[in-house]
């Protein structure tokens, strides 16, 4: 979202609201490049019903002040609100075009209710927004099999990257960050797994410890994880089990974690669900090759056995066959990295995406939807 409303935002009059959970961290970062943004008090993850109502109210108010051609809404929460002051409002004779951006929460791991309920809710939404864009085939077919169909159509809109904007640190100076933070010296292990992840059980951080704990018993291997989250303690928990305190770092946040990325010699996902991962694309662009589990937009994102490997979710057997398979095979293992950052510069360029985005908006503004190619 960043990346849209920055680079569109001398184009069209743009506003870009959002809820300050998490610190405000974004909209710390949209004041601090100038671009337009409210902050949504009452916008919570969590659900509050009287803190809900009032962001519909908050909401509907900015809808009627502004009067946007185009009411761009993201993510489950934000998406469920928005449509109900979008409805509102349009009661009221407000007339604009509603795009809906999501990657949806039913195809998270949870319970079969759960998804039934978040289904049942995402169908009934989708008869008031015009569009819906997603970033992969997966969530697009799912999608459709779950009866989910918007006014006019889906679009399929892939993350893009600018990888000249990426400033990554060389080998020796990356592993010399991660020295002086971890206190740990990388360069004694014959191989170094990475990851960048929030620490959610989503995200299958056990399993990447599990294959740790299996490869610790005959090779030197050494692996970071980037990140925070809820599931800290229990990987904590987990590493000191398996005896793995000398072998796994668990590194925290690092602001721009992305420079750090060429300490590692492998980049490891080891996702149950995911969308279209940022982190996917930046190990890529710095010339990683990858291992990661077939879920969401991953299998679009790689080209199993060019660049990287896929793997099956929950699956810690083929993550640790593929780590030995690229440990026996260095030389593989560089062409693979070579292949994936020529992959992500070549398919995923954020040019491509921003252009995608104007045509569309474009084709709304001058009313010409019916010349939209939807998916």
């Amino acid at each position: 979202m960043f990346n849209l409303g920055f680079n569109i935002q001398n184009e069209y009059k743009i506003l870009v609201c959002a809820g300050a959970d998490g610190g405000g961290e974004f909209l710390k970062i949209l004041q601090a490049n100038n671009i337009p943004c409210k902050e949504l008090k009452h916008l919570r993850r969590s659900i509050c019903p009287i803190d809900d109502l009032l962001c519909v109210m908050d909401i509907a108010q900015i809808i009627k002040n502004f009067a946007p051609d185009i009411v761009f809404i993201s993510s489950s929460k934000a998406g469920a609100l928005g449509t109900a002051a979008a409805i509102f409002c349009r009661w009221f004779g407000r007339k604009f075009t509603l795009i809906y951006r999501i990657d949806w929460a039913f195809n998270d791991p949870r319970p079969a209710l759960e998804r039934k309920i978040y289904i049942v809710i995402e169908n009934f939404l989708s008869k008031f927004r015009d569009i819906i864009i997603q970033n992969d085939q997966f969530d697009l077919r799912t999608a459709k099999i779950n009866g989910i169909k918007p006014k006019l159509g889906f679009k399929i809109i892939h993350n893009g990257i600018d990888g000249n904007a990426l400033d990554f640190l060389d080998k020796n100076d990356a592993r010399n960050f991660f020295h002086n933070k971890l206190n740990t010296d990388l360069n004694q292990f014959d191989l170094i797994i990475g990851t960048i992840a929030n620490y959610y059980k989503t995200k299958g951080l056990s399993y990447l410890l599990d294959a740790m704990a299996e490869l610790s018993k005959t090779k030197n291997i050494g692996c970071i994880l980037v990140g925070d989250g809820p599931e800290r303690k229990i990987l904590e928990k987990i590493i000191k089990q398996r005896g793995l305190e000398n072998r796994v770092f668990l590194a925290g946040q690092i602001s721009d974690a992305y420079k750090y990325l060429k300490a590692c010699d492998i980049f490891v996902l080891p996702s149950a669900k995911e969308g279209f991962p940022w982190t996917i694309l930046e190990a890529m662009l710095a010339g990683l090759p990858i291992i990661a589990t077939k879920v969401g937009a991953i299998p679009e994102i790689l080209e199993n056995g060019v660049n990287g490997w896929i793997v099956e979710s929950e699956n810690q057997k083929q993550i640790v066959e593929k780590i030995l398979w690229f440990s026996a095979h260095p030389d593989d293992r560089h062409s693979f990295g070579i292949s994936a950052k020529q992959r992500a510069k070549n398919q995923f360029a954020l040019n491509t995406m921003l252009s995608k985005y104007r045509q569309l908006f474009r084709a709304i503004i001058d009313k010409k939807t019916n010349f939209i190619d939807f998916d």
